[in-house]
């Protein structure tokens, strides 16, 4: 946590100590458990945020007023506020760690503590409950990134992986995702052969192009095309994971 310009550590500290934690800050939780911990689980867009000094000005907060469009889990709504610790008032900010900052405008799927109750970060696990809806440019689909601006996907297993990490791309909800090319193929007598490798060239869909008059020799392959190791979530394929935890047996808590 960092605190700038004239707030008392101490007192922050002694702040965050006597309020309510926010689950999973130092814990890392499975997909099933973002989703059996969230009270409510909703899809909805920043359209305003205001801070404000906190009872006996020991903490700034930042509240965001949430328009909402879809709601997983929890009772129907058409717009909550969430409040989360930090931001800047009268010069002064404070900055605590894991607790993410929302943008004006940005679509967002959140798993959500129990809102009549005041956390660190009203996120469950901190920030492990919150994905960004993008637009990606190469596909121009909608996808969802994690906290750490990587997009994510579901493994086999049924819990969340990173995929690639995300570069805003021209306007603020359209990213590139960096990726590494998916290793070539080569037959028994490919491995074999001396002659020389030839380039393929595609654009960052993955369509073919003609080759450059001139360039310098084939070294590494990079690609802008699918993701490699699994496809990145949307918010289709995302609502369906939740439904099935929600209607799978509950495990005994982890």
């Amino acid at each position: 946590m960092k605190i700038l310009r004239g707030i008392s550590a101490v007192g922050v500290l002694a702040f965050l100590a006597a309020a309510p934690p926010a689950h999973g800050l130092a814990q890392k939780l499975s997909f099933e458990q973002v989703v059996q911990r969230g009270s409510t689980i909703l899809v909805g867009t920043v359209v305003s945020s205001s801070t404000r000094w906190g009872e006996g000005h020991k903490m700034i907060w930042t509240d965001y007023e949430v328009s909402v469009e879809e709601v997983w889990k929890g009772d129907p709504r058409q717009s909550v506020t969430l409040s989360f610790a930090g931001g800047t008032v009268d010069g002064k900010s404070v900055l605590v760690s894991h607790v993410p900052r929302l943008e004006i405008g940005g679509t967002y799927v959140l798993s959500l503590n129990d809102l009549r109750r005041l956390f660190t970060s009203p996120v469950v696990g901190a920030e492990q409950g919150l994905f960004r809806e993008v637009t990606d440019k190469a596909t121009g689909d909608r996808i969802l990134l994690n906290a750490e601006e990587w997009a994510v996907g579901l493994g086999n297993d049924g819990d969340l992986r990173s995929l690639a990490p995300a570069e805003v791309s021209g306007a603020p909800d359209v990213v590139t995702l960096r990726r590494d090319a998916p290793p070539l193929a080569q037959s028994a007598s490919e491995r074999s052969s001396t002659r020389e490798i030839q380039a393929v060239y595609s654009d960052g869909a993955g369509n073919p192009l003609p080759a450059p008059a001139s360039g310098p020799p084939l070294a590494t392959v990079a690609s802008r095309g699918a993701a490699t190791g699994g496809k990145p979530l949307t918010r289709a394929t995302l609502r369906t994971a939740v439904r099935q935890v929600l209607d799978s047996p509950e495990r005994p808590a982890r």
